[in-house]
């Protein structure tokens, strides 16, 4: 989803100007294939802080591919996942992490999207959810939290008493 995020933000040409020479994604064929070790270039990893995505980096780390790793979350990340990742770099390879709230489209500088499906049946009662449902408000939990943070502002959230 982060190659969607920053598509948006930056073409092929603007990543190529800053000297980026390779863009993979974490979950691609081949990415931990120890065969191709590039130890003379640094990674710089932008993911989203998913369950998957932090697998991907443990494995990564246990056996790194890259002579140095930059590692940059789009959201808020657990404490308990920091830790999770300190354990597996035992080579000391990771040189900085930090949480880079974008984990939205941003289609205009006023204007911004989750690229989500039809919201619709979250209009359902809860209790008929499934885990799909569960997936897509929790994706859009994340998106709000990663807006808010970036733009430094606490909602107001109003309702009516009789809605739940």
């Amino acid at each position: 989803e982060t190659i969607g995020i920053i598509s948006m933000v930056f073409s092929q040409s603007d990543i190529l100007q800053q000297e980026v020479f390779l863009v993979d994604r974490i979950d691609a064929d081949g990415f931990f294939s120890q065969e191709e070790k590039m130890r003379h270039l640094n990674a710089i990893c932008l993911l989203r802080p998913t369950n998957k995505n932090f697998l991907k980096l443990s494995q990564e780390l246990k056996s790194p591919k890259y002579n140095e790793y930059f590692i940059f979350f789009t959201n808020v990340v657990p404490h308990m996942r920091l830790e999770q990742l300190a354990c597996c770099d035992e080579l000391e390879v990771v040189q900085q992490v930090q949480e880079f709230f974008a984990d939205v489209y941003a289609v205009s500088h006023d204007l911004f999207s989750l690229n989500l499906p039809s919201t619709v049946r979250l209009t359902e009662d809860h209790g008929k959810w499934t885990s799909y449902e569960e997936s897509v408000f929790e994706r859009m939990i994340e998106g709000l939290l990663s807006v808010c943070l970036t733009l430094r502002m606490l909602p107001a959230i109003r309702y009516t008493a009789s809605s739940y």
